[in-house]
C-alpha cells in the first residue's frame, strides 16, 4: 500500500469544480479495414478488459485517512467494475465538428469521482458528418487525474491499448482484481500514529490541506499585495483571468512536411520553434482584433522533457518570449529559434526522436506529465502574479500508425487543465505525418474559439508564403555563408581604413575591466553632487543595452535619468543578441510609435552595440529622434577594433559554423554597412574611454565633420561606462539642451577634478 506523495496531495487538494486537475486524450480511429468495417462497443470493452493488467492505474483508488490526519493511500479497488469507467456516447445529429468539440470540452470539464480509480474512458460514435474523419470512425477520450499520473503511467496505458500492427498480439490474460492494503479506518489511524512518531511534522498535514483549499480566495482578496517574487510582472490579458467550468476546445491539423519546410527557411530552427511561432502569430492577431495586444511580447510557459541521471526523465516548464511584437513571420521564427539555441536547458533536453518512441514517451503520457507539472507549478503559485500569458505544449509522437484491435488511429490530440490566471493552454501533437494544434480555454475567456483557430490557419498560411519566397530564405550552404561574412568583414575594414589606422584594445585594459564594481560603488557616493545637474524637460529617452546585455545593465542610468525628470523607456527587446532579425528596424518602429504617442522627439542613449543601433535609427528617422548619445560604441565599425567583434569574427568565420548559420544578419550589404557607419543628421555625442578594454577608444570616435557631433572622454572601463558618474554627468548635460539648440560640452573645473579623483588609472595608462 503506497501513500500519495506530497506533490500529488497538493494537486488533489487544489481540485476545484472550475479547475479540476485532469488531462484528456482525444483519439479517433478508422475501423474500415476490419471485417464488416466496424468495431462494436462490446469489442472495445473486451479489448480494454484484456489489457487492464498492463497498468495498476486501472484498478487503484485513493483512501483517505480519517479526519485527514495524513495523506491518502493508494489501494486496489476490490469492487472495481470496468463499466463504471468506460462510457458509450453518440454525437447528436447532425454530428458535425462543432458538436464534437463541444462534447469533448464538456467531458473534460467534468470532475472525476475521487472514490473510484481516477480515470474514465469515453467511446464516441456518430462522427460520420465530420469531413476530416473517414466515414464510420469512432473516438476514444481518455481522462486521467494528475494525481494518478506517474512517470510510466501514460506509456503503460498507450502501449497497453495499442499495437503497431493491425493484427493484434496474442490476447493478454483476463484482468483479476487482487486486494492490496487494508482500508480499515482503525488500521489507517494506527499507521498514521506510527508515521507521526517517526516524523512529527506530519501533524501539520490537516493544516496544509486547509491552507491549500482556502489559499485561492485568500490570495484573491489580497491579490494586489501578493506578487510572485521569482518572476517579473507581465502585462495581463484576457487569458489571465479567473477561469470557469465552461470549457471550450478546438483543433487544427497541418501537414508535418509543411511544418518542416517552414523550419528549413530559418537554419537552426526546430519544429518546436515553428509551433511557437505559429501560435504566436495567432495570439497576436486575435488580441489585436480585440485591441488588447500588449506592447511587450506575450510570454508562454513551455514544457521541456529533461533527461535525468539513470532511467526516467523530468518535465520542467520555462518562460519563453513569443515575440508577438514582430510582425514578419520568418523574423519572428528567427528570434524564437535564437532564444531556444541560447537557452541553457536545451543541453539536457530529450530529443524529439527519443520522444517519438511510444514505449518510452507516448504523446498522451508526455502531455499528461507536462500538464501535471504545470498543475503543480500553478498550485504553488495559486493566484499570485501569473507566470505567463498562456501555456504551449508540443509533444512529438510516433510517426508510425497505431492500431486499437485492428482499427487505425487517424487523429491524436489532448486537453490540459486550466487554472486561475492561466486560462489558455495550447497543445500540439504530431502523429503519423500530421501536426494537431488544439487550444483549450473557457467560454468567458475565449468566447469565439472558432475565430482563434482561424487565426492559427492564417498564421500557418503566412509562414508557408514566407518560406516559399527564395529571397526570404537564409542561405544554408556553408561556403556561401562564410563568403558573405568575409565580404562584410572586408567592406567593414575598407570603411575603417578610410577613418585611419585601426588598433586592438590593449590586453592590460581588458584585464582592468574588473574595476566595474568600484565604478558602480561610486554612483551612490556621487549622487548628491549629480543631483545638482540640469533638470530635464520630460521628453522621452530610450536607453539601449550593449551586446549580450539586457535592461538590467542600464538600470542605474535609467534610475538617474528618471530622477532628472525624463520619461525613460527601455528598448523593449530583452537581451541584445546582435543584429539578428533586423533588430535596428524593430527598434526604429518602436521609436516611431513612442514619438507619435508622446508628440515629442525621442533621445536615444545606447551603450556599446546599443549605440550603433541608436545611430541607425536616427539615420532613418531624423524627424523622430532628438539626439543620439553613444557610450563606448564602436562607431568606426572596425572589425579589429573590438575584442567582441574579434571573438565573433573567429566564431562566425570558421570555428563554429552552427552559430553562424543561426545568425540572421547574413543579408548585410555594403549599403547597410554605410548606413550604420554614416553619422545621422541629429546632434550626436560619443562618450569614450582611453582605457576601454573591450572597444579601442579610437573606434569610438565619431567623424568631426558633423557640425552637431562631439567626442567626450571619461575615465572608465567599457562595462562600467554606462553607470560611471562622469558618463552620467555628460548625458545629463547633453539631454538638458533645449530642442533645436546645440552647444558643445564644456569641461568645468569640478568635472576635471572628478576625472583625476575617480580614476587615477587614466593618468598612469
Amino acid at each position: 500500500m503506497r501513500q500519495l506523495s506530497r506533490h500529488d496531495s497538493r494537486l488533489l487538494n487544489r481540485d476545484v469544480s472550475h479547475g479540476n486537475r485532469s488531462s484528456t486524450g482525444v483519439y479517433v480511429y478508422d475501423p474500415s479495414a476490419l471485417p464488416g468495417g466496424e468495431l462494436s462497443f462490446d469489442d472495445i470493452l473486451d479489448h480494454i478488459e484484456r489489457r487492464l493488467h498492463t497498468s495498476p492505474i486501472f484498478s487503484r483508488k485513493l483512501v483517505e485517512v480519517p479526519f485527514d490526519l495524513d495523506r491518502p493511500y493508494w489501494v486496489t479497488d476490490e469492487y472495481f467494475e470496468l463499466e463504471d469507467h468506460v462510457r458509450h456516447v453518440a454525437l447528436p445529429k447532425p454530428g458535425n465538428w462543432q458538436q464534437f468539440c463541444t462534447l469533448v470540452a464538456r467531458i473534460h470539464s467534468r470532475p472525476l469521482d475521487l472514490s473510484r480509480p481516477l480515470w474514465e474512458l469515453y467511446v464516441v460514435e456518430g462522427l460520420d458528418r465530420i469531413a476530416k474523419f473517414p466515414v464510420g470512425s469512432f473516438a476514444i477520450l481518455t481522462k486521467v487525474h494528475h494525481a494518478a499520473i506517474g512517470r510510466e503511467t501514460g506509456a503503460e496505458i498507450m502501449a497497453g491499448l495499442h499495437d503497431f500492427s493491425a493484427q493484434s498480439e496474442t490476447p493478454a490474460p483476463s484482468f483479476t482484481c487482487v486486494s492490496q492494503g487494508s482500508t480499515d479506518p482503525a488500521e489507517l489511524l494506527l499507521r498514521t500514529s506510527v508515521r507521526y512518531a517517526v516524523s512529527p511534522l506530519r501533524v501539520l498535514h490537516p493544516v496544509n490541506k486547509i491552507v491549500s483549499q482556502i489559499m485561492p480566495s485568500t490570495v484573491k482578496f489580497y491579490g494586489s499585495q501578493l506578487i510572485h517574487q521569482k518572476h517579473k510582472k507581465i502585462s495581463l490579458t484576457r487569458f489571465n483571468r479567473e477561469v470557469t467550468s465552461r470549457r471550450v476546445w478546438e483543433s487544427r491539423s497541418y501537414d508535418l512536411d509543411g511544418i518542416r519546410a517552414i523550419k528549413e527557411a530559418v537554419p537552426g530552427a526546430t519544429v518546436h520553434d515553428v509551433v511557437l511561432a505559429i501560435c504566436s502569430g495567432a495570439l497576436a492577431r486575435y488580441l489585436l482584433s480585440k485591441q488588447e495586444l500588449p506592447e511587450k511580447s506575450l510570454i508562454g510557459l513551455v514544457p521541456v522533457a529533461l533527461a535525468k541521471s539513470g532511467s526516467g526523465r523530468k518535465i520542467s516548464f520555462f518562460r519563453r518570449s513569443l515575440h508577438t511584437e514582430i510582425a514578419d513571420p520568418l523574423e519572428r521564427l528567427t528570434a524564437i529559434s535564437q532564444e531556444s539555441a541560447s537557452s541553457d536547458y536545451m543541453g539536457s533536453a530529450i530529443s524529439a526522436r527519443e520522444l517519438m518512441d511510444i514505449n518510452q514517451y507516448s504523446p498522451s503520457e508526455t502531455l499528461a506529465l507536462a500538464s501535471r507539472t504545470l498543475s503543480a507549478k500553478l498550485a504553488k503559485n495559486v493566484d499570485f502574479q501569473p507566470l505567463a500569458h498562456c501555456c504551449i505544449t508540443n509533444v512529438p509522437g510516433t510517426q508510425k500508425p497505431l492500431f486499437l484491435k485492428g482499427a487505425k488511429m487517424v487523429y491524436a490530440s489532448g486537453l490540459a487543465p486550466l487554472s486561475d490566471g492561466l486560462g489558455l493552454v495550447i497543445t500540439a501533437n504530431s502523429y503519423n505525418g500530421r501536426l494537431h494544434i488544439s487550444p483549450t480555454s473557457c467560454r468567458e475567456i475565449l468566447p469565439h474559439i472558432d475565430e482563434f483557430v482561424q487565426y492559427l490557419d492564417d498564421s500557418y498560411a503566412a509562414f508557408q508564403v514566407a518560406a516559399s519566397r527564395p529571397e526570404k530564405k537564409i542561405k544554408r550552404d556553408w561556403y556561401e555563408v562564410t563568403g558573405i561574412v568575409r565580404d562584410v568583414e572586408r567592406e567593414g575594414e575598407e570603411l575603417a581604413n578610410n577613418r585611419g589606422e585601426h588598433l586592438e584594445p590593449q590586453l592590460l585594459h581588458t584585464l582592468l575591466e574588473g574595476r566595474v564594481l568600484a565604478e558602480l560603488a561610486a554612483f551612490p557616493l556621487t549622487l548628491p553632487l549629480l543631483r545638482g545637474l540640469p533638470r530635464g524637460d520630460g521628453h522621452p529617452v530610450m536607453v539601449l543595452p550593449g551586446f549580450s546585455a539586457d535592461d538590467t545593465t542600464t538600470k542605474v542610468l535609467r534610475y538617474f535619468l528618471k530622477k532628472q525628470g525624463y520619461s525613460v523607456q527601455t528598448w523593449g527587446f530583452r537581451r541584445n543578441t546582435g543584429l539578428a532579425g533586423n533588430i535596428e528596424e524593430r527598434v526604429a518602429e518602436r521609436v516611431k510609435k513612442l514619438a507619435q504617442r508622446s508628440g515629442r522627439k525621442v533621445s536615444l542613449v545606447g551603450h556599446s552595440l546599443g549605440g550603433l543601433i541608436s545611430r541607425y535609427v536616427a539615420h532613418d528617422l531624423p524627424d523622430c529622434v532628438r539626439q543620439v548619445i553613444t557610450v563606448g560604441s564602436p562607431n568606426g565599425l572596425d572589425p579589429k577594433g573590438s575584442n567582441v567583434s574579434n571573438f565573433l569574427a573567429r566564431s562566425y568565420g570558421a570555428a563554429n559554423p552552427e552559430i553562424m548559420i543561426r545568425g540572421a544578419n547574413l543579408h548585410m550589404t555594403k549599403a547597410r554597412l554605410e548606413r550604420w557607419h554614416n553619422s545621422p543628421m541629429v546632434p550626436l555625442t560619443s562618450i569614450y574611454s582611453r582605457t576601454d578594454g573591450i572597444v579601442h577608444w579610437s573606434s569610438c570616435l565619431d567623424p568631426e565633420d558633423h557640425e552637431f557631433s562631439q567626442n567626450v572622454r571619461v575615465p572608465s572601463s567599457h562595462i562600467g561606462m554606462v553607470h560611471h558618474p562622469m558618463t552620467l554627468w555628460v548625458i545629463a548635460d547633453r539631454l538638458a539642451q533645449p530642442e533645436g539648440e546645440w552647444r558643445a560640452f564644456r569641461e568645468q573645473s569640478l568635472y576635471s577634478l572628478w576625472q583625476k579623483l575617480l580614476n587615477p588609472l587614466e593618468l598612469l595608462l
